[in-house]
C-alpha cells in the first residue's frame, strides 16, 4: 500500500486529463473573461483550504500555455521569507519577458525600460527612512491633498524647532514628491510592457498568486496592498487563489478585531468567484469521486462498500479534499500493520479515523472508554446522516454496532431479550474481548503509527 497522497500529473498535450472534478468548463470561462476585459483587474478565486485550488491552477495554466499564452505562477508561501513582495513580482515579470518573448524586440526594449524603473522605485522602497515615505509607497495613504499639510508641518517645525529637524521633515516632503513621480513613471512602463504582451499573445500580462492563505499575515496583506498600489495598471491582471475567510482573519490579526475585514479586502479585489465544488449530489459528488480515487491510489482492498460509507460521512461533515487524504493516510497505516485474524470492524475504523481528524476530543474519550452511545450521537450527529438504497449507506447496522459497543452495562442489561443487539456478543467470542473494551482497543490500534502531520 502507498502512504502518500496522489500527485496529479498534468500532461502537456492534455492538461485536463485528470480533471476529476470537471473544472475545465470553469477554466474556459475564466480564460474568455480575462481575454475580453480591457480594464486592469484583481480576480479572487475563493475556496476553503485543501479543495484543489492549486491543482486547478496548474491545469488551467498548462492549458493556456498549450494555446500559446504565457503567464506567471507566483507561490506566495515560497516568498514569504521576504520583507517585501515587490522585488519578487518585478523579477517574475522581467523573467517572463526574457524567456517567453525573447524573439520580440519591442517587448525586450520595454522590458529594459521597466527594469530600470523597477530598480529605481525599489531603491526608494528600501531606502526611505521616514514613516511618511513608507506609507506613500506601500499603502498609498497620502494623497495629493496631503502635500500642503506636510509642507505646513515643515514650516511650523522650522519656526519652532532646530534647523536639523526642519531639514529632516523637508527631506521627507521632497522624497515623497519624487517617489510619487517615480511611481507614476513605473506604472507607465509596466502598462506599456503589459500592452505589448497583450498584443503579442492576445491575452493580458497575468500573474496568478497562490498559497496566500498559508503565508504570514503581514506578508499576505503587504502583497495584496502592493498589487493595488504599485502594480495596478492596464493590461496587468492578477488572480488570487485564496480562502477569503482566512484572509479576513489575517486582516483582523494585523489591523485589529474591530476592522471590517470584508470591506477592507473589497478595496483590493475587482471580481470574485468561487472554485466550483460539487457537494450536494447524493451520489455523483466530489467526495464520492475522490474517495474512489483514493481507494485506487492507496491500494486499499478492504470491503468494497466501505468507500461509499466513507464518502457519505465525508460529505456530511464537509471534509475538504486534503482532509480526506489525511484520513486515508490514517487508514492505510492501520490496515498495513493489521495482523491476520486481528479484531477489525472496517466501518467503525473508518468512522474513528474521521473522528480522529475532525473531533479529536471525542476520539480521546473513546480511547479512554469515557463516552457512551447517547453522548457520541449528540456530539457528532452521525445518526442524522441520510440513508437510502441508492447510496447503500448501512446506517442502521452501523448505528446498532455503535450502540452495542458503547451502551453502559446497566443500559445493556436492561435491553429486551429479543433485541437484535444481543446477536453481536457471539461475534466477539473468537476474539476474547469484552464489548466495552473494543473501542479503546481499536483506538489504540489506529493510533499506533502516525504520519508526521496527524
Amino acid at each position: 500500500m502507498k502512504i502518500h497522497p496522489p500527485v496529479v500529473e498534468i500532461p502537456t498535450e492534455n492538461p485536463y486529463l485528470q480533471d476529476l472534478f470537471e473544472r475545465k468548463t470553469f477554466g474556459d470561462s475564466l480564460s474568455s473573461l480575462l481575454a475580453n476585459i480591457e480594464d486592469n483587474i484583481v480576480l479572487c478565486i475563493d475556496a476553503p483550504w485543501g479543495e484543489g485550488k492549486t491543482t486547478f491552477a496548474r491545469m488551467w495554466i498548462a492549458d493556456l500555455l498549450k494555446q500559446g499564452i504565457h503567464c506567471i505562477y507566483f507561490d506566495a508561501y515560497e516568498h514569504d521569507y521576504s520583507d517585501d513582495p515587490y522585488v519578487s513580482f518585478c523579477t517574475e515579470i522581467i523573467s517572463l519577458a526574457e524567456t517567453a518573448f525573447a524573439e520580440s524586440s519591442a517587448i525586450q526594449e520595454l522590458k529594459e525600460d521597466f527594469k530600470t524603473k523597477a530598480k529605481r522605485i525599489g531603491g526608494k522602497l528600501l531606502c526611505t527612512g521616514t514613516r511618511i515615505g513608507v506609507k506613500a509607497l506601500t499603502l498609498g495613504i497620502i494623497k495629493d491633498s496631503d502635500l500642503d499639510a506636510i509642507d505646513s508641518i515643515r514650516s511650523d517645525v522650522a519656526d519652532s524647532s532646530s534647523a536639523a529637524i526642519s531639514n529632516y521633515v523637508g527631506k521627507a516632503f521632497e522624497d515623497y514628491a519624487s517617489s510619487k513621480e517615480s511611481l507614476s513613471d513605473f506604472r507607465d512602463k509596466l502598462a506599456a510592457l503589459g500592452s505589448a504582451v497583450r498584443t503579442e499573445q492576445k491575452f493580458p500580462l497575468l500573474i496568478v498568486v497562490d498559497e496566500l492563505d498559508r503565508c504570514r499575515p503581514d506578508f499576505a496583506l503587504s502583497l495584496i496592498e502592493r498589487i493595488k498600489h504599485l502594480f495596478s495598471t492596464k493590461n496587468v491582471f492578477f488572480i488570487l487563489l485564496v480562502n477569503t475567510a482566512q484572509l479576513q482573519n489575517y486582516v483582523k490579526t494585523v489591523y485589529g478585531a474591530e476592522v471590517d475585514a470584508r470591506n477592507y479586502l473589497h478595496k483590493f479585489i475587482t471580481i470574485s468567484t468561487d472554485l466550483p465544488l460539487n457537494r450536494q449530489d447524493t451520489h455523483d459528488n466530489d467526495h464520492a469521486k475522490y474517495t474512489q480515487r483514493l481507494f485506487q491510489h492507496y491500494g486499499l482492498t478492504v470491503r468494497a462498500d466501505l468507500g461509499t460509507f466513507l464518502s457519505r460521512i465525508f460529505q456530511y461533515y464537509g471534509f475538504s479534499l486534503r482532509e480526506m487524504e489525511r484520513c486515508f493516510s490514517i487508514l492505510v497505516l492501520y490496515f498495513s500493520q493489521l495482523p491476520k485474524k486481528r479484531l477489525s470492524i472496517p466501518e467503525v475504523i473508518g468512522f474513528l479515523a474521521i473522528l480522529k481528524l475532525r473531533f479529536p476530543d471525542i476520539f480521546g474519550r473513546l480511547s479512554s472508554g469515557n463516552i457512551l452511545y447517547k453522548d457520541l450521537i449528540e456530539l457528532t450527529g452521525v445518526n442524522k446522516i441520510e440513508s437510502n438504497d441508492y447510496t447503500h449507506f448501512p446506517k442502521d447496522s452501523f448505528l446498532n454496532m455503535l450502540r452495542f459497543l458503547l451502551l453502559s452495562e446497566s443500559e445493556y442489561k436492561a435491553l429486551d431479550q429479543n433485541d437484535s443487539l444481543h446477536d453481536f456478543k457471539n461475534w466477539l467470542i473468537p476474539y476474547n474481548i469484552n464489548r466495552i473494551k473494543v473501542m479503546p482497543f481499536l483506538c489504540s490500534e489506529l493510533s499506533r503509527f502516525k504520519m508526521g502531520d496527524i
